[in-house]
């Protein structure tokens, strides 16, 4: 199965964003992304989340069977910290065509338990999310003690 990771780029002249397939991952078995163990598995193999000194964001997109059909890598922070950005992140899944996201972020900190902020801007991906037609499957934290999920957790 190929995993196909995607990222915005802007042109040069009309500053007009596109999307480019950044990397492909060749996985022997099908990858099943539809709980969070295996996102944050996935997260942490693919990406080395729970070994990063700072903090980073990503999106997985799925079609209307839950079968992933990409992922990006969002944002980068500086040490604990690293903000979703709402718009370039829906930009994104629009762009997929995506029906379902699910949005992970890690905690270099070692802690799973959300932060305040955590918990606004999942508001708010459930708020934009619900006006433009996708759902907001999970949330996923990664760190190296495990993960916290919105979904499980009963917050989404």
């Amino acid at each position: 199965m190929k995993i196909y990771q995607y990222a915005m780029r802007a042109h040069k002249e009309t500053r007009a964003a596109y999307m480019v397939c950044e990397k492909t991952f060749d996985s022997r078995q099908e990858v099943t992304l539809d709980n969070p163990p295996a996102i944050a598995d996935f997260l942490n193999e693919y990406a080395d989340a729970s070994e990063l000194p700072n903090e980073k964001t990503w999106l997985f997109c799925f079609n209307h069977a839950s079968r992933l059909i990409g992922f990006s890598e969002m944002t980068q922070g500086v040490g604990g910290a690293a903000m979703f950005d709402i718009k370039r992140t829906l930009q994104t899944a629009l762009m997929t065509g995506a029906e379902g996201i699910t949005i992970a972020h890690n905690h270099p900190s070692g802690g799973n338990e959300p932060s305040s902020e955590d918990i606004q801007v999942t508001n708010q991906f459930k708020q934009a999310c619900d006006i433009i037609g996708i759902i907001l499957m999970d949330h996923v934290i990664v760190s190296y003690k495990g993960y916290y999920s919105f979904r499980e957790r009963g917050r989404l």
